[in-house]
């Protein structure tokens, strides 16, 4: 039974550790190509879950910003956006998912047109960060609400 517990605890750990990491790796991206290889390659191996596909979304658009060309830029972002859409489809009511897709809309171009839901997204993201508690997610949603 203990060796269960721990093994639990560990995984949990774990998680929150690579969350934390993902989410250093996705402020850090924006700033240059480098750092959006990194985060890219972050994300390459991570699950199915929501928020990992979330992760991953994001890590193409952002990674698109920085292609070479036209074609290569528009691939990364519609295989980004596609899969962040996935991800807020999976778990609406995720306020970090959400709060990815709204940086990534308000950064997207607007050739992109991916800005639909911005409005929608900052309504739901301001509010419910009031009814998370202190901690990791609720400094990260903060970080990025204030940053406006």
């Amino acid at each position: 039974m203990k060796k269960i517990l721990l093994l639990i605890f560990i995984s949990i750990t774990a998680f929150g550790q690579d969350i934390a990491q993902l989410r250093k790796e996705f402020i850090a991206a924006n700033q240059s190509s480098k750092a959006s290889v990194a985060f890219l390659e972050s994300t390459a191996k991570l699950s199915d879950k929501a928020l990992h596909q979330a992760y991953k979304g994001a890590a193409m658009v952002i990674h698109a910003k920085f292609a070479k060309g036209v074609e290569e830029k528009k691939k990364w972002a519609k295989q980004g956006i596609s899969l962040l859409e996935e991800a807020v489809k999976k778990d609406a009511k995720n306020i970090e998912i959400r709060t990815i897709r709204l940086s990534i809309q308000e950064q997207s171009p607007k050739v992109l047109k991916y800005k639909e839901k911005v409005e929608e997204d900052r309504e739901f993201v301001s509010i419910e960060v009031a009814h998370l508690p202190n901690g990791p997610l609720k400094t990260f949603v903060e970080g990025y609400l204030n940053q406006k």
